[in-house]
């Protein structure tokens, strides 16, 4: 579901108590009987970003959501990193960029922290050429003229922390 707005603040909506704030959350506002999944299932919003300005809203809705704060701010952060996966997905398939595999991925990622091939065999379990085959077709696979530029590319496009 798109947003246009950049708000991140959660809302909750139907509450039991009928009130315009949940008491498990009392500085969060609620929608008013809006759009709910079923009139009387009780959810929570959270506003979501990624790269390019792409928004959406990540809703989560069940009886008995009794849940803190620290627990909101949680799963807040969970929904953001899901549609930042999700944006990256929808990103490689619109660009024609074949997906790049998670052993791929590993290889990479310990090519960014400064790993030799040697080393990020020894680490994963795998032959020397088979490490350098990973690397070389993640490498192709991200259009990249090097391993070096494919790890900028695949930092760059939130494939790799």
């Amino acid at each position: 579901m798109a947003t246009r707005t950049r708000s991140l603040e959660p809302v909750w909506w139907y509450c039991e108590t009928g009130a315009h704030q949940c008491p498990a959350f009392p500085l969060l506002s609620i929608a008013r009987k809006g759009p709910a999944l079923t009139p009387d299932l009780p959810g929570i919003a959270l506003p979501v970003f990624a790269d390019g300005g792409v928004g959406g809203l990540v809703v989560l809705a069940g009886r008995d959501m009794a849940i803190d704060d620290a627990i909101v701010c949680d799963l807040h952060i969970r929904a953001f990193a899901l549609f930042r996966a999700v944006a990256r997905l929808r990103l490689s398939q619109l660009d024609g960029t074949p997906p790049v595999s998670s052993r791929e991925l590993q290889c990479l990622t310990l090519t960014a922290d400064g790993k030799t091939s040697d080393e990020i065999a020894a680490e994963l379990g795998l032959s020397v050429h088979t490490t350098n085959q990973y690397l070389a077709t993640a490498t192709h696979k991200l259009n990249a003229m090097s391993r070096t530029h494919a790890v900028a590319r695949a930092l760059r496009l939130g494939l790799i922390d």
